[in-house]
């Protein structure tokens, strides 16, 4: 078990379409407060011209003996707790808001919002001078703390980011780009001071 008490996002992911889920207020639904930046979902979108080129490695889905037990990840915001438990049958990240009991559905197609790929990212934050609706902007140049979850595993990183213009790499414990696997990825952006609650499930037994 891992446990730590601790933008304004330009280009981060310039090969791949990002989903904020932003709101000015708690509601009902999960939605999330304004400069509270709950998730993006990333996947890989194609010019008119041709493919974009990708910056993160993805690899296929680990055999079920290497995947792990189920586990939890807790990510606390002011106004919201996301969980996401870790189903090793599906090799995905089932999503939870607030504590419910049921996984959150996609509002479109009414599938499970159930990810191959769930990423933390912490990073600095701080009020936008000026703003109005008190809003905060990230620190995302530079490089900071990642952890990293695919395949029911759990791995301490860190991401980097060269300019407001370059892409957001993720690199593993060894310093070398971490490989996801290939499927939908969400990133939780957090600030330094939130806390997250990181539990990955025992190895799962060779039958």
């Amino acid at each position: 078990m891992w446990k730590t008490s601790p933008a304004r996002i330009s280009a981060a992911f310039p090969a791949f379409a990002l989903c904020a889920c932003v709101s000015n207020l708690p509601e009902a639904n999960g939605a999330l407060p304004v400069h509270i930046i709950s998730a993006v979902a990333v996947y890989e979108v194609k010019a008119a011209d041709g493919p974009i080129e990708g910056f993160w490695q993805f690899g296929p889905e680990a055999p079920f003996a290497e995947r792990r037990q189920a586990g939890t990840i807790d990510v606390v915001y002011p106004y919201e707790r996301i969980t996401y438990r870790y189903d090793p049958y599906g090799n995905r990240y089932l999503r939870y808001i607030n504590g419910s009991k049921k996984a959150q559905k996609d509002i479109d197609d009414g599938q499970w919002v159930a990810p191959k790929n769930v990423v933390i990212l912490r990073m600095y934050f701080a009020a936008i001078i000026g703003d109005r609706k008190h809003r905060l902007e990230s620190g995302n140049v530079g490089h900071g703390e990642a952890w990293i979850a695919t395949n029911g595993v759990t791995v301490k990183g860190t991401w980097r980011k060269a300019s407001e213009t370059a892409p957001t790499l993720l690199f593993g414990p060894d310093g070398e780009p971490i490989t996801l696997t290939v499927g939908q990825t969400f990133v939780q952006v957090i600030a330094l001071a939130y806390d997250f609650d990181i539990k990955d499930g025992a190895p799962i037994a060779a039958p």
